[in-house]
């Protein structure tokens, strides 16, 4: 942004940081004085907020050009580096003027004739105007009887199946790349496709859609293989009326597991949440607190340290919800909500990014567990 840009939106920029809206952060600050716990902590510090707000009070003063930082540059359209594959859908999708619309899933082949290790990956929608967000779910080829068998046991009524396994990649508000550090990966199997999960929100006008993933590739096979599982609920009942309705789950950890970060998801009327490691012995200890959900914004919050869980302990996600009319974002506050896709509906899924220290990269992992509550 220039200066110029930044002089003619002073107004809202100092509503919105008095007002602790952004930058978009909305992790429990830390111990003052400490380093944060997070690797891609965007919140300011008490003295940078408090130089922001007292420069957009006391006229913008310009400052010197001649020791203004230089204007970023941005090779390409990519905000990863350069993809060497990108993978986009065959057809477009028509995305309709107006109503609702069902989640699209589109399958896209990747035609890999080996495996590949990934380690960035960046999903660009084609009408981003329409396209709130997109999960991309792995197809393994060698994993789709293992699969079958998993839905054979928990019935045809498991509506949480795809969250509690995860994602490949995603696009949500606030998070549409990934990059990962030296030695950290995800495996891209042969033969594998990509379920491309769609949810569009229709804006006035038809228009049409062709979503794109783009990859790089690890120059070798990495130390940890990077996997994502999810925390979920999908009973959950908030009542109308109600301004803090509380709703949790937890998931089981039988043996060592080291996060990495977590993607915590809820509709409109989400209002906090938080994760908590679960002892051998019960005891709870926060790992991540957000006193302040916001829909619009739904950010991963990646560790600055990787984080050791031993098996037998769990991983809990409790959420709390504002079915009230006092939430100015609920569309309606006289219904009973339960899960659902729409945002109109409400989800209850804890996201965790994590890898096993005990198990080679590429070797497959034993179907998870269902979790409790």
């Amino acid at each position: 942004a220039t200066y110029e840009d930044v002089a003619s939106h002073a107004a809202m920029m100092r509503r919105q940081v008095e007002r602790g809206l952004m930058p978009p952060w909305f992790a429990a600050p830390g111990e003052p004085g400490k380093p944060s716990h997070w690797a891609n902590d965007r919140s300011l510090g008490e003295r940078e907020r408090a130089d922001l707000l007292a420069w957009l009070a006391g006229g913008k003063p310009k400052g010197d050009p001649a020791t203004a930082p230089l204007p970023r540059t941005f090779a390409g359209e990519w905000n990863i580096p350069t993809p060497e594959r990108v993978f986009q859908f065959a057809e477009p999708v028509v995305v309709k003027a107006s109503g609702t619309m069902p989640y699209q899933n589109v399958i896209v082949e990747t035609g890999l004739e080996e495996d590949r290790w990934v380690r960035a990956i960046e999903v660009r929608p084609g009408a981003a105007a329409v396209v709130h967000h997109v999960l991309v779910h792995l197809i393994d080829p060698t994993l789709e009887a293992q699969n079958a068998g998993r839905r054979k046991r928990r019935g045809d009524d498991d509506i949480a199946e795809e969250e509690r396994l995860g994602f490949w990649a995603a696009y949500v508000p606030g998070q549409g790349s990934l990059v990962y550090p030296e030695g950290y990966a995800k495996l891209l199997p042969k033969g594998a496709k990509l379920r491309f999960q769609m949810h569009y929100t229709p804006n006035g006008t038809e228009t049409t859609d062709v979503t794109r993933i783009g990859v790089v590739f690890a120059s070798e096979p990495p130390r940890h293989e990077v996997r994502t599982i999810g925390i979920v609920n999908p009973r959950i009942r908030i009542p109308a009326g109600a301004a803090h309705h509380e709703e949790s789950a937890s998931i089981p950890v039988p043996l060592d597991a080291v996060v990495l970060g977590f993607v915590p998801h809820m509709h409109v009327r989400g209002k906090a949440c938080r994760y908590e490691r679960l002892g051998r012995d019960g005891a709870a200890t926060t790992l991540l607190d957000v006193p302040r959900y916001d829909f619009n914004w739904q950010l991963f919050y990646r560790l600055a340290e990787p984080l050791l869980l031993h098996g037998g302990e769990s991983l809990r996600f409790t959420a709390w919800y504002d079915n009230s009319a006092g939430n100015p974002a609920n569309p309606d506050p006289s219904v009973t909500v339960k899960w659902g896709p729409q945002t109109f509906d409400e989800m209850h899924l804890g996201y965790v990014e994590y890898y096993l220290p005990w198990l080679p990269p590429g070797q497959k992992l034993p179907a998870p567990s269902r979790g409790r509550r």
